[in-house]
Order: C-alpha cells, then sequence, then structure tokens
C-alpha cells in the first residue's frame, strides 16, 4: 500500500520550453506515504526527472511530518535554488 501523497508544487503559468517538464517544475515539500517522516524537495526539468532516470531529490527525515505543525520554504537565486 502507497498511502497519501501531499505535496506544495509549483509549475509555470506558461509552458515557454514545452510540455512537462521541459518547462520545469519545483516540489517544495513532499510526503510518499510509504516512506512516512521523509521529505522530498527537487527540480525537474527536461534534463533532470524520473522519465530519463535523472531525477535529483534532496530528503530530510521528520518523524513528526504527520503529528506537527511546520514551515516549508524555497529560496530562489540566480545560482540556486534551495527548500527547507
Amino acid at each position: 500500500r502507497r498511502g497519501v501523497f501531499p505535496a506544495i508544487w509549483m509549475l509555470p503559468t506558461h509552458q515557454h520550453y514545452g510540455s512537462w517538464p521541459a518547462s520545469g517544475e519545483m516540489d517544495i515539500v513532499e510526503n510518499v506515504g510509504f516512506d512516512e517522516g521523509v521529505l522530498r524537495s527537487s527540480v525537474h526539468t527536461g534534463r533532470f526527472n524520473h522519465r530519463t532516470k535523472s531525477h535529483v531529490l534532496g530528503t530530510i527525515k521528520r518523524p513528526a511530518a504527520h503529528s506537527c505543525f511546520h514551515v516549508y520554504s524555497l529560496e530562489w537565486t540566480p545560482d540556486r535554488v534551495s527548500m527547507f
């Protein structure tokens, strides 16, 4: 059983570079139901995505992710995207 899949993510309003994943997607936080207490963040692009098995993601363990309030953030600068 895989469970629920709560997520906060962003897609572009206009797909200037083509359909997903070419125009990008930012996953600020996701929690896959079968991996309780592990939070994931990632950026999907035409080059880096799960379809081409080049998906890059960051994970952090939060055992209380299901029982406490949390604040999640994304900082986007010209040279990096940080999610925490």
